[in-house]
């Protein structure tokens, strides 16, 4: 007996039913672009979530103008770890990609770098920089821009 839940007709599917398949390949079929960066490293999907009604019941339909994020980058796809997020807000959780956040100056932590023996946090909005501050630990840097964002998520943040 098939299940029906309204979020696939014909060819249409539902935004909430298009990010759950994202999540699926991503997580379990090699020959999607960004696998490498999710099932490559071990980003699995719970048992329970396989079943889209299952998910469905765990997360509610997507809100407008929010993707499927992990709370711990680190950990796997599952209702514990898993939020509705605006994409201000998912630039938070990044991991990082570019040679500068890597080198010797690199916290690991977006938009935070280390200078000698205290922290710089800054962020970039309209592709301006604005440094927020030098903080003697990381945790107080990285709390100076999380609060900075949260101030102004409508604001486009990069790097």
């Amino acid at each position: 007996m098939k299940i029906k839940h309204g979020h696939c007709k014909h060819r249409w599917t539902s935004p909430t039913y298009q990010s759950w398949d994202a999540m699926i390949q991503r997580c379990t079929n090699p020959k999607t672009r960004f696998f490498s960066y999710y099932g490559g490293r071990g980003i699995a999907v719970c048992e329970r979530w396989k079943r889209f009604e299952d998910f469905l019941s765990d997360m509610g339909n997507k809100p407008n103008g929010t993707t499927l994020e992990r709370i711990n980058g680190d950990l796997g796809y599952e209702p514990r770890n898993c939020k509705w997020a605006t994409r201000a807000e998912q630039r938070l959780n990044q991991r990082p990609r570019s040679k500068a956040q890597r080198n010797n100056h690199s916290t690991g932590i977006l938009g935070v770098y280390r200078r000698g023996n205290k922290f710089r946090a800054r962020i970039t909005v309209n592709h301006k920089v604005i440094w927020l501050g030098t903080f003697s630990t990381v945790e107080e840097a990285e709390a100076s821009r999380a609060g900075y964002v949260q101030k102004m998520p409508e604001v486009p943040i990069s790097k």
